[in-house]
């Protein structure tokens, strides 16, 4: 459910983001006359904001973090942001003692940054990022080194793991990923050794095909079909 969408003007951008009329204020978690606080994760950096949403007067705003955000993302007047609340239970994932969450997205005006969805809430296990074209499961992503394209990918630790075929003991398993525009396809394996997971045979073709850097940053993650993707930011973007 979405809860607000606005397009950003430069005031929005100075101190508060004044919260439009249609706000869906009944999906905000307010008791009483107080500010309420939102833990939020900027998605690429992993910084972790306590925003504040107030009610003064019978209008809200996010307060004090929503500068940081704005900065950290790069947020320009003419940007759209929209506050989404999305129902756990209807998508079967698993979540962390909540049965929904609220997550910001940003739509950048560039159709090239279609992919820079950046901020989501932190409090759960499993997070989802609403794009352009689809809804998905962040699985994981990295930003790569020299080493990560030479022969495998090792994961991060907060890879989350749930998302992934099962493991059947020491034997890999084998994912099949799209990437890039023409949406090719590649079986690749995926290892776990000492309670490692890494990219083994097919993630070098991906690196080769989308002409990876170091500084690139990779993200896959699983859509509502259960077919998995791989996307990519550019480091200098």
């Amino acid at each position: 459910m979405e809860i607000f969408n606005k397009k950003l003007t430069s005031v929005d951008l100075d101190r508060q983001l004044v919260l439009p009329n249609h706000t869906k204020t009944e999906a905000l978690p307010f008791h009483g006359p107080g500010d309420i606080v939102i833990p939020i994760t900027i998605e690429h950096g992993g910084v972790q904001v306590d925003v504040r949403c107030s009610c003064r007067a019978g209008r809200l705003a996010l307060t004090e973090g929503w500068v940081e955000i704005a900065r950290n993302l790069r947020l320009k007047a003419g940007d759209v942001v929209a506050l989404q609340m999305e129902d756990h239970g209807r998508k079967s994932v698993v979540a962390n003692n909540a049965s929904w969450y609220p997550y910001l997205t940003s739509f950048l005006h560039n159709p090239s940054d279609a992919l820079a969805i950046n901020i989501h809430a932190c409090n759960l296990l499993e997070s989802q990022i609403l794009s352009k074209h689809f809804i998905a499961m962040e699985i994981f992503i990295k930003k790569l080194t020299s080493v990560d394209m030479e022969r495998q990918l090792e994961l991060p630790n907060d890879t989350r793991r749930e998302a992934l075929p099962p493991f059947n003991g020491s034997r890999d398993i084998v994912i099949p990923i799209t990437f890039g525009h023409d949406g090719v396809e590649v079986d690749v394996h995926c290892s776990c050794r000492a309670g490692r997971l890494a990219l083994t045979k097919g993630w070098v073709e991906i690196a080769r095909n989308l002409r990876l850097d170091g500084g690139d940053f990779v993200a896959l993650r699983r859509k509502d079909n259960g077919r998995y993707k791989m996307t990519v930011r550019r480091g200098s973007a």
